[in-house]
């Protein structure tokens, strides 16, 4: 038993939040729960980005709660799907969709950490769905930064369209003060 951390500095530091992701991997799916009703919109978030995990905020839910866990070579993919009309991109390996109540703002957050340097990069942005809406969130790195396109889902006689949203970075007011995600904004001078 004591060999069993013969591994020296970073690539031991990497195997032990590889295996908290790991562990962790098996509550991914029992954070968030879908909403039900007949005006759900729909997200897809999609990322080939290592240990990459989607969190979901609300104003009840400031601490944030899991939609799951893609691209951990040590845990299975997370595979929630809600029966989206417009089909993922052609490059897409992994994502996860989830259902979001529509009128609410949300905000979501995309994460990662590599496999190969320890780096980590996250971005969020807010949202307010509409009824019966598909979004699609794309995670990727472009050279040294990760970067995250949203894009409103629109099918017009079979031909699918993504038309690009502005990434609204600017969190949400509700939950000001209420985690370490959302800080108290300082006073105005």
């Amino acid at each position: 038993m004591g060999n069993l951390f013969f591994m020296h500095g970073s690539t031991k530091r990497l195997f032990l939040v590889s295996f908290i992701f790991a562990l962790l991997a098996g509550c991914a799916t029992g954070g968030y729960q879908d909403p039900v009703g007949s005006d759900v919109a729909k997200i897809r978030l999609v990322s080939d980005l290592s240990n990459s995990t989607f969190n979901y905020f609300d104003a009840q839910n400031c601490s944030g709660k899991t939609t799951g866990l893609l691209n951990n070579w040590m845990a299975v993919d997370t595979k929630r799907r809600v029966d989206m009309a417009v089909p993922p991109p052609k490059n897409a390996k992994n994502y996860i969709e989830i259902g979001l109540r529509a009128g609410h703002e949300v905000m979501l957050q995309a994460n990662t950490m590599s496999n190969s340097g320890g780096s980590v990069c996250g971005i969020g942005f807010a949202l307010v769905p509409q009824a019966h809406a598909e979004y699609e969130a794309v995670f990727t790195m472009n050279e040294n930064y990760c970067a995250l396109t949203v894009s409103q889902l629109q099918s017009f006689n079979g031909k699918v369209e993504r038309v690009r949203l502005p990434v609204n970075r600017s969190g949400l007011a509700e939950c000001a003060g209420k985690s370490i995600f959302f800080p108290e904004k300082p006073a105005n001078d």
